[in-house]
C-alpha cells in the first residue's frame, strides 16, 4: 500500500520540522504546535483545533456537517457562526 501525497507531506514536514527546530510537530497535520506546545502531550500531540476536529467535533454523528458548531461552546465553528446552537 502506498500513502497519499498528503500523508507523505505531513511526513516530509514532520521530518524537516523535528530535525531544523526541535519545536513538537502535530501528528495530524504536520505543522509546528507553538500556542499550545505546554499542552502538546495532553492533547495527543496535536494542535488543540486539530484535537478537536479529530476526537470532540460531533463524534458519533457522521451525518454533522463539520462546517457547523458542536456543542463545545470553544468549538471554533461558533467563531464563524455565533447564532449556531450547535444541533
Amino acid at each position: 500500500m502506498t500513502a497519499t501525497p498528503g500523508i507523505l507531506h505531513a511526513a516530509a514536514m514532520t521530518a524537516h520540522h523535528h530535525a531544523s527546530l526541535h519545536l513538537p510537530v502535530c501528528v495530524r497535520c504536520g505543522r509546528v504546535v507553538r500556542v499550545n506546545a505546554d499542552l502538546y502531550d495532553t492533547f495527543e500531540r496535536m494542535h488543540w483545533v486539530c484535537f478537536h476536529y479529530e476526537f470532540e467535533h460531533a463524534v458519533g454523528d457522521p451525518d454533522r456537517d463539520p462546517d457547523q458548531a458542536c456543542d463545545d461552546p470553544s468549538c471554533p465553528m461558533r467563531a464563524r457562526f455565533p447564532e449556531s446552537s450547535g444541533h
